[in-house]
This record gives structure tokens, sequence and C-alpha cells, in this order.
């Protein structure tokens, strides 16, 4: 009678690992592509305007010389800052509670979003303590403030920035913005009201171009139109100059 052996341990599972191995092989090596990003994910963060403008400091005070490109560049990117700032007013806030801010007498504030510009170019300047440095810088920010606010005034976009300063010329911008600065300014009419009905007839009785000195504490501003109330220190000078 012939004797039939039984199957060696572990030729079973020998097979059932070859097996698995085929499977994994005939399968395709590709991994599984990446979720695209959802629309309520919280987005990518982005560098803030005032890490950009630091970023423009350290670049402008390491700058061998004045050269007229290198500077464009700068002041573009001052520029491109200085719109978001005025634009978004988180931007605007965070900006404001900068830490440099600190010791500087004049910093931004809620009610002064629309004079972005302006201290954009301050905090890219910086805040420089020494004396004749801190004159220099404030000198420098005047300048660039000045220049920008023609630009800006006359609708140049950011990417145009670069292109405008070397074709007119830093210096020209500058003369240009003394320039506007020194034109007259369009008459503001005034309304006023008194805390009296004396002190009304006595200013009515005045003749054209005689000098009346009062404290006014201004209501509203509406363009060109201005609203104030005539304080009471009026009554006090109407009396000294009756007698």
């Amino acid at each position: 009678m012939m004797r039939i052996n039984p199957k060696p341990k572990g030729i079973s599972k020998t097979k059932s690992t070859l097996k698995a191995g085929t499977a994994r092989s005939l399968s395709p090596n590709k991994e599984k592509p990446k979720p695209s990003r959802s629309l309520h994910e919280a987005p990518l963060e982005t560098p803030s305007a005032a890490d950009g403008l630091r970023t423009v400091r350290q670049t402008m005070n390491s700058l061998e010389g004045q050269h007229i490109k290198r500077v464009s560049e700068q002041l573009a990117h001052v520029y491109r800052h200085a719109l978001l700032l005025r634009e978004d007013e988180d931007e605007w806030m965070a900006f404001c509670r900068e830490a440099e801010w600190e010791e500087f007498p004049g910093k931004p504030g809620v009610d002064k979003q629309p004079e972005a510009l302006r201290f954009a170019v301050r905090f890219a300047v910086g805040f420089p303590t020494e004396k004749d440095q801190k004159r220099a810088a404030t000198k420098r920010v005047s300048k660039f403030a000045a220049v920008l606010k023609v630009l800006q005034d006359d609708d140049v976009k950011p990417d145009d920035v670069v292109r405008k300063l070397q074709e007119v010329g830093i210096e020209e911008l500058s003369a240009e913005a003394a320039r506007r600065n020194k034109a007259p300014a369009a008459p503001t009419v005034w309304t006023l009201r008194f805390p009296d009905e004396n002190s009304a007839k006595y200013l009515a009785s005045m003749s054209a171009g005689k000098f009346v000195y009062v404290k006014l504490r201004l209501t509203s501003v509406d363009g060109l139109l201005a609203e104030a109330i005539v304080r009471e220190q009026f009554a006090k000078l109407q009396k000294k100059v009756a007698r």
C-alpha cells in the first residue's frame, strides 16, 4: 500500500504569500491623489502688509548708494502695500497694532486709514532714534510720501509704478508734489452757529476785511462745506472790542 506523505508545513502559507504578492504586483503602483483644498478651509497664510514693509526697510537699509532702479522697485512695494492697507480694514487694524508704533508720537489710528500711504512710507523707512538719523529719516519719509501721493492721485496702477518713477524721475515727481501743494485751494463755505444772539449780531455788524478772532468747534465737514459752533470765548472777545 502506497503511503502518501502529508503536505509539509508552511506550503500553504508560502502559496498564499506568493498569491498575495502576485496580486500586489499586478495592481498599479500609484499613490492616491491628494484631496483638493476645500473652499471652506482656511486660506494659506500670506505675509501681512507690515511684514512686506519690513522687508522693504531691510532692503533699503542695505542698498549701497541710491541707485534709481533699486529705489524705484522698493517704492513700488511700499505703494502696493499702502493700497492694501487703505482698502483692507483688518490689515489696517493689525498694522496699527505693530510694536514699532508704540514709541512713535504720530502713530496711526482707526480714523487715519485714508492716510495709509504716509504711514506705510514711515514704516518702510524705519524709526531711528539717533538725532541725525532721525532727521534724515523724516526727510526721506516726507519726500517719498509726496512722490507716491502724486502717483496715487493720478491713479497709477501698482504694476506701473517702477516704470513711472524711472521715466519721470523721483526728483521731478517731488517737484510736482510741491507745485500741487502750492496750488490755491478751493474756498470752503462755513456755516457758523453762535452761543447767543448778541454774538451773531456783533459779527453781522462788522465790515468786510476786518479780522475777528474766534474759537470754533467743528461739527461736520462735507467736501467744501463745513459747519462749526462758535464757542463762548467769542462773547468775551465781543466785550473787549466793545470797550
